[in-house]
């Protein structure tokens, strides 16, 4: 009976965390995560995804750990590949570092698991379409299509 009681604990600590986050309470959540994962882990069980997930959120845009944050928000997909929220926190701290191909790929994995999921479609729209590459059998990055890129941009 006594050991449920720290996993109550972490709960609770983790939806206040996440109201915290909705308002923009990142260091006061990412305190709450901590101390969750914390409980949790003196319980002896494994961290949940969630709470991992989240805390990594707070550590990349609350105290500017951008490596540690994806390194948990990445652990926490692994664990719970079906919520879209993980992908959500992922792809926003790509976003944040200048990694829109990394980005993408998490959101569209978010996607594929809540179609009309309100964030990660906000999201994606903030990022905007990316034109076709002019010549599709080489790669974006491919300096034909760059310089190419450039020139029809121009043109527009």
């Amino acid at each position: 009976m006594l050991t449920t009681i720290p996993v109550k604990e972490a709960e609770e600590l983790f939806k206040k965390g996440v109201r915290l986050v909705e308002t923009n309470h990142l260091e006061q959540a990412a305190t709450l995560f901590e101390t969750a994962l914390g409980l949790e882990q003196q319980n002896g069980g494994e961290p949940s995804p969630r709470i991992m997930s989240y805390y990594g959120y707070t550590m990349a845009f609350a105290r500017k750990k951008y490596n540690d944050g994806i390194k948990l928000c990445k652990a926490a997909v692994e664990k719970e590949f079906f919520n879209p929220d993980l992908f959500f926190n992922l792809g926003d701290i790509y976003l944040a570092r200048g990694d829109k191909k990394s980005a993408r790929v998490a959101f569209r994995r978010g996607l594929s698991l809540a179609p009309n999921h309100p964030k990660i479609r906000a999201r994606i729209k903030e990022m905007g379409v990316r034109r076709s590459s002019v010549i599709p059998f080489l790669g974006r990055d491919h300096f034909l299509n760059r310089f190419l890129g450039v020139l029809f941009r121009e043109a527009d």
